[in-house]
């Protein structure tokens, strides 16, 4: 059994990661235990995730001398000089997975969880591009195994932290929220009319929404 094949179905049979991975649908992680191959759906679509907005950033016209000094001002802002840090990094990423040859196996490694910290890709995406990179760096099909179990096992264990963690009432406004909501079912469903041309769920909607700008502070 190919690594490719062993660590999809690891993926996939592990990771059934209740409210954290399960909602989402994984590909296969990569489509040939070939180094040079285009990158999978899977590792694709991760990367992509990086910006909502995917656009191709020619780097060297902005900076070009052709550029106005408005325009040179501009380029120098500090959230668009971040801006362009973040699609280097994601087209480095982008052509590893192409060509891994000619880059730092241990610098991409440390770029991924460098994006994965910063909140740009979820939890799954992050280890699908993880066990893709063990499967380029990890010749040794039993050292690949082994290093990929053991990161599908901190990811559960990650996964199970936070279900285990995820307590509501214990968001601020949360115990304000759930008492005028049943207050305000109890209320709408005991009416026989409604304002403004409301149906009863539309005018259910409407004050449950109010309620919780209410008890939240925004929508």
């Amino acid at each position: 059994m190919s690594k490719s094949i062993w660590a999809t179905g690891i993926a996939l049979g592990t990771l059934g990661l209740a409210g954290y991975f399960s909602v989402h649908n994984m590909s296969p992680l990569v489509t040939t235990t070939s180094t040079a191959s285009t990158p999978s759906p899977a590792i694709t679509q991760a990367i992509e995730t990086l910006e909502t907005k995917s656009s191709s950033v020619d780097v060297s016209a902005l900076s070009s001398d052709t550029l106005t000094a408005e325009q040179k001002a501009l380029l120098a802002h500090p959230k668009v000089q971040a801006y362009l840090k973040r699609e280097q990094e994601k087209n480095t990423l982008k052509q590893y997975f192409e060509q891994p040859t000619g880059h730092n196996p241990e610098s991409i490694y440390n770029l991924i969880e460098k994006i994965e910290s910063e909140g740009r890709l979820l939890g799954f995406e992050a280890l699908n591009l993880k066990l893709s990179w063990l499967e380029i760096n990890t010749p040794d099909e039993g050292a690949f195994k082994a290093a990929s179990q053991k990161l599908l096992d901190t990811y559960k264990q990650r996964a199970a932290q936070a279900a285990e963690n995820y307590a509501p009432e214990k968001i601020a406004g949360y115990s304000e929220y759930k008492k005028m909501e049943t207050e305000i079912i109890n209320e709408v469903m005991a009416m026989d009319s409604f304002p403004n041309g409301h149906s009863q769920q539309s005018y259910l909607r409407e004050r449950l929404l109010k309620a919780r700008i209410l008890a939240y502070g925004s929508e």
